[in-house]
Order: C-alpha cells, then sequence, then structure tokens
C-alpha cells in the first residue's frame, strides 16, 4: 500500500511540475454592425433605397484580445454589382489591442425588390476564420429621366466661332435622379465639347407629374482652322439612374461656314504726311463663296499725337491720310455675307486679320531737335559740316540760319535753322530736307545764364530720319562756356556716331 501510495504522489508531482505556468493567447474578432440576426450574428440593414442610388453603411471590426489581429481579407458575396465595398481590400490589416478599423458597404439596388448578401471577414481569430456579416436591403422608388431634345442640329457655324445648344435633364420619378456622367462620344468631331462642369449631380424626385429638380447642359459647336471636315457629326451620352434609360445618346450635326481671307496692298507712291494713300482691298475673298465681303480698315498702331483718316473705312478701296511722319500699321478685317469675320493668327478681336506697316516719310530728310530743362538758360544748337569750326561758314545756327553744305550755290542741299528760343527750355531745331553725302556734328553751346542762381541744366538732343525718332542723348551742362559734342551723322547711310564729349569754348 505504501508504495502504490508513493507511486501516486510522484505521479501526481510530475504531473504538476509538467504542467506550463502560461497559457496561450489567441486574437479575438469583434464585429460591430448595425443590426443583429436573428441568430445573433452581426447584419448590415441598409432598409429601402431608390433603384441605382447608392446608400453607404459602416461596420466596426475590433481586436478584444492582447494578440495581433491579422485582417487577411474582405469578400462580398451576393448578386453582382448590387453590395459592394467602398474601398477594395488590397492587403492584410494588423490590429494591436483595443485597435479598430470601419469598414464602408455599399448597396446599390439593380431594381425595385429585396436583396441580400454577406460580406465575409477572413482572420486568424481561431473561432472565426471566416466570419460572415449578414446584408440585406430593398431596392424602392425609381428615378426617370426626361431629357430634351432628341437631337441636335447646331445650322452652320462660322469658322473660329462658338454656337451653343442647351440639353434639360429633368427628374420625373419616385426618387432622386443621380446624373452620372456627361461626355462627347470618342470619335466625335472635336468640335463638340461640354461647357461647364460635368461631375455627377443628384436631383430630387418628381411631385405630383411635374420635376422635381432638372439641370441644363450646355454643347458646344466651335469649329477651327484644324478641322477639315466641313460637315460635323457627334453624340453626347448622358447616364443617369433611370434603369430604363441608363444612356441616352443625342446625336449632333453642324456645317462649318469657313472664315473669309483678308488681303490688301498700299499703293506704293506719296508715302508722306497730309497726302492720301491708297488701299486696295479687293484680293479679300471667301472660300465658301459667301459674298459680297464687308470691310473694316483700323489702325493698329500709330505714332504719338497723329492722326490718321480713313475717307472711308467701310470700303474695299479706301484712302487714308496721316498727319505725321513716323511708322504706321494698318489692318483689315473682313466679313462674308453671313457675318463670319476673317481670323487673325493670334484669334484675338483687338487684332486686325491682315496688317501691313507703313513708313511715312517726312518732308525734311533730317531734323534736330535741342531741349533743357531750366526756365531762364539759353542754350544754342550747332550743326556742322565736316570738320568746320564754330560760328564758321560751315556752322548752322541762329546767326547763320541757311548756310550753303552741299553742293555750291544749290538751296536743296542746304540744312534750316527753323526754332530759336532765347532762354528757357527751348526748343531749338534744324531740318535738313536732302543732305549731300558727309559728315555732319550736332553740337550744344551752354550760351548765357540770363543771372540764373543755379544755371545748372539737363539739355535733350533728338535727331529723326526720314520722321522716325532714331538717336536721343541727354547731359548736364552746369555753366557758360560748356560745349557738348553730342554725336556725328554720316550721310546717306544714316549712320548715327555718338561722341557725348563736354569741353570748354575756345574763346572768340
Amino acid at each position: 500500500m505504501r508504495r502504490i501510495a508513493l507511486t501516486s504522489l510522484c505521479l501526481i508531482v510530475a504531473a504538476a511540475c509538467s504542467e506550463d505556468v502560461t497559457s496561450q493567447v489567441y486574437p479575438r474578432l469583434d464585429i460591430v454592425a448595425t443590426h443583429v440576426d436573428d441568430d445573433g450574428s452581426p447584419l448590415l440593414d441598409f432598409g429601402p433605397v431608390p433603384v441605382l442610388i447608392p446608400r453607404e453603411l459602416r461596420l466596426e471590426l475590433a481586436n478584444r484580445s492582447r494578440a495581433t489581429l491579422e485582417i487577411r481579407n474582405l469578400v462580398i458575396e451576393g448578386e453582382e454589382g448590387v453590395f459592394s465595398l467602398a474601398e477594395p481590400f488590397e492587403e492584410t490589416i494588423s490590429l494591436r489591442a483595443n485597435e479598430s478599423i470601419e469598414v464602408r458597404v455599399v448597396f446599390r439596388p439593380a431594381r425595385q425588390g429585396p436583396f441580400s448578401g454577406f460580406l465575409l471577414v477572413e482572420s486568424n481569430d481561431p473561432d472565426k476564420k471566416e466570419a460572415r456579416v449578414g446584408l440585406i436591403g430593398e431596392g424602392s422608388t425609381i428615378g426617370r429621366a426626361h431629357i430634351e431634345p432628341d437631337t441636335i442640329d447646331f445650322g452652320m457655324v462660322g469658322e473660329w466661332t462658338q454656337e451653343v445648344e442647351n440639353v434639360r435633364i429633368a427628374s420625373m420619378g419616385s426618387a432622386p435622379l443621380l446624373v452620372e456622367s456627361v461626355e462627347i462620344v470618342e470619335g466625335s468631331s472635336p468640335a463638340f465639347a461640354v461647357l461647364g462642369s460635368t461631375r455627377p449631380v443628384e436631383l430630387p424626385a418628381g411631385r405630383d407629374g411635374k420635376p422635381g429638380g432638372e439641370v441644363v447642359v450646355q454643347v458646344a459647336c466651335a469649329p477651327t482652322g484644324d478641322i477639315v471636315e466641313d460637315e460635323l457629326f457627334g453624340t453626347l451620352r448622358i447616364r443617369t439612374t433611370d434603369p430604363d434609360r441608363r444612356e441616352v445618346e443625342i446625336p449632333l450635326h453642324a456645317t462649318v461656314n469657313r472664315a473669309p481671307i483678308a488681303e490688301f496692298s498700299v499703293d506704293p507712291h506719296n508715302h508722306a504726311p497730309n497726302l492720301p494713300i491708297a488701299l486696295d482691298g479687293t484680293a479679300s475673298h471667301d472660300v465658301d463663296g459667301h459674298e459680297p465681303l464687308s470691310f473694316e480698315w483700323r489702325i493698329k498702331y500709330q505714332p504719338f499725337g497723329a492722326t490718321v483718316v480713313f475717307d472711308d473705312p467701310t470700303s474695299p478701296t479706301p484712302t487714308l491720310t496721316v498727319s505725321e511722319p513716323g511708322e504706321y500699321v494698318i489692318g483689315l478685317d473682313v466679313y462674308d455675307s453671313l457675318g463670319v469675320r476673317c481670323h487673325p493668327e493670334d484669334g484675338s478681336l483687338a487684332t486686325p486679320c491682315k496688317v501691313q506697316t507703313l513708313q511715312i516719310q517726312a518732308e525734311d530728310d533730317l531734323e534736330i531737335v535741342l531741349k533743357w530743362t531750366h526756365p531762364t538758360t539759353d542754350l544754342d544748337l550747332h550743326l556742322l559740316e565736316g570738320n568746320a569750326e564754330l560760328y564758321s561758314e560751315g556752322d548752322c545756327f541762329w546767326d547763320n540760319r541757311t548756310p550753303d553744305f552741299g553742293i555750291p550755290g544749290d538751296a536743296t542741299d542746304d540744312p534750316r535753322f527753323t526754332r530759336e528760343s532765347l532762354k528757357g527750355y527751348g526748343p531749338e531745331e534744324i531740318v535738313f530736307s536732302k543732305p549731300s553725302g558727309g559728315k555732319y556734328r550736332v553740337v550744344v553751346e551752354f550760351a548765357k545764364d540770363n543771372g540764373a542762381a543755379k544755371p545748372e541744366t539737363l539739355a535733350t538732343i533728338e535727331v529723326k530720319v526720314f520722321g522716325i525718332l532714331e538717336a536721343q542723348k541727354s547731359q548736364v551742362l552746369v555753366k557758360p562756356g560748356q560745349i557738348w559734342e553730342v554725336l556725328e551723322i554720316d550721310w546717306p547711310s544714316a549712320t548715327l556716331t555718338p561722341i557725348d564729349v563736354i569741353r570748354e569754348a575756345v574763346a572768340r
């Protein structure tokens, strides 16, 4: 008996010694849904939902253990497309103790009537490796779409213009209507486009036979020069949640009226101020034959202070008269008999379709003007021929106003001192109608301070060649007796070379 007892004791002790003092901890999946089914399992009940209108519910997946829970997969079971995950499951999700995630499930009934399915949750919970969440819902009311017109014909659309037509979508059913997409079908002419936003929009349900909500879609036809077809076709596709008219396609059609071409020439003679210049736009034409054309002449650029007059700016052959020499940019627009305008390169209404630059020459080839900033002091302008000295016979100035330059005895190539100012600001001016070939120097002399306490002044020389300002030089002169050698003119090349040297006058 003792032996048996000892043996039993040893067995008891051995069993106690071999027992693991720790127990295994397993992850525990807890699912919290909107409802609980009759058998106690979690349930998402979407209730009645309008046909084809999505409704979203959320459930919680939580880890109620100290061990890490792995959500390995989420799978929808049921009629395809009716129940779905708002975000696709892509990889295993790990949850630590008391962590949780939300899963968004969408119900979109394809028709009226009840629907059911399951969400399968696969995890590493040994007791819930494949847990199912019930999914139920009912397709209830139906959205109905009324869309007009059935077709759109834009008629004749001018090249580089735009015509817009409206498409009305009205909600007439017992459920809200979702306008899911509005698009131009691939293969349509690129001239067709939907204007404005094409994002989905939900329209309220109809009431008492009247629309509950409506939206207007604007469709444009805008043919450009890149479109070679003269007849355009396309299709507008509208997709809604009307189960009987999921997609409505509206044919689009237009014909293109090509823009006319503006061309014109300028009479090469008499490009001088105050003389009429003949313009001829009769080379303009319309490729479609929509004539007669209408003409609109205008000036894109003109010198400051100049005036420009067309005798008839709507004539194909007007005359143009300008008041000042300089550079002018003439523009012409033409319109066909249907009112379509020619197309400028930059596409702007502010830019004429056809432009030409016109140089208006002055009556005098050279014009030299001196101005200064002091109200009292007196500065003198000189133009020296070749190496002539100041106040010599080769100097054009206030006391030698028409010296004999160039060919002796020929007054046509002589300069003229035309404007003198004895004090304050100027201007003094020398004009040279037809200079003989050679070199000429422009010189400024500070003649008198006329008692000014602070005689310092800023002198400015402007040289115009054929009426165009080609040089503008400025220098500060501080006292009488200073000579400013400004620049040299080489004629007939009209090369202007700066000298810009100040020296003291030599006593006379």
